[in-house]
């Protein structure tokens, strides 16, 4: 039943990972055309658009393992010295 569980995040997947690029490219094109700016800011918009969509693959692949009940693993917490028994 997880599995069903996850066909839920495919929409959900696609826009946080298309559509922030898509936005920012078109953002970069409106800007370019309607002000005279360089093709730099193109250039700027697609960087922009993958790290937001980077972002957005992250946080969405995180909230799926989360909601299929995918245990992460507990990292031990190491010595500390700032315990005085």
């Amino acid at each position: 039943m997880k599995e069903w569980n996850l066909l839920i995040w495919i929409p959900q997947f696609a826009i946080s990972v298309v559509f922030p690029l898509i936005l920012f490219l078109m953002l970069a094109v409106w800007l370019r055309d309607s002000w005279g700016w360089g093709g730099w800011v193109i250039a700027a918009g697609i960087i922009c658009g993958l790290i937001t969509a980077a972002i957005g693959f992250r946080d969405t692949v995180r909230a799926m393992l989360a909601s299929s009940g995918h245990k992460t693993e507990s990292r031990d917490p190491g010595v500390s010295f700032n315990s005085h028994d």
